[in-house]
C-alpha cells in the first residue's frame, strides 16, 4: 500500500476540530498537545512509467525556460520516487 501523503489530526469528542498537515510527525505533535487522534487523510497514487518520463521531459523543458513549476515537478517526482516502480 501506498505511504499517505497528508495526515489529519482530529479530535474524537464530536466536535469539528481538525488539522490536516503533510507530515505524520506534525499531526502526532498536535495530537498529543490536545489529546487527538491521529489518521491518514489520503493515500499518494503511484505515477507509471509513462507519466513519470514525461514528467522528466517536462521538468527539462521548464528548467531550460526558469518557472516555478519546474521546481514543483522535481519535488512531485521525488515525493514519488520510493513509491513508483
Amino acid at each position: 500500500m501506498n505511504d499517505p501523503v497528508a495526515w489529519v489530526a482530529f479530535a474524537a469528542d464530536g466536535s469539528e476540530s481538525a488539522v490536516a498537515v503533510m507530515h505524520r510527525d506534525e499531526a502526532d505533535e498536535i495530537a498529543a498537545r490536545h489529546g487527538w487522534h491521529v489518521a491518514p487523510l489520503y493515500r499518494s497514487p503511484l505515477l507509471t512509467d509513462e507519466e513519470r518520463q514525461a514528467i522528466v521531459v517536462a521538468a527539462a523543458w521548464l528548467q531550460a525556460h526558469p518557472s516555478h513549476p519546474a521546481a514543483t515537478l522535481r519535488r512531485l517526482l521525488d515525493r514519488t520516487k520510493n513509491g513508483s516502480k
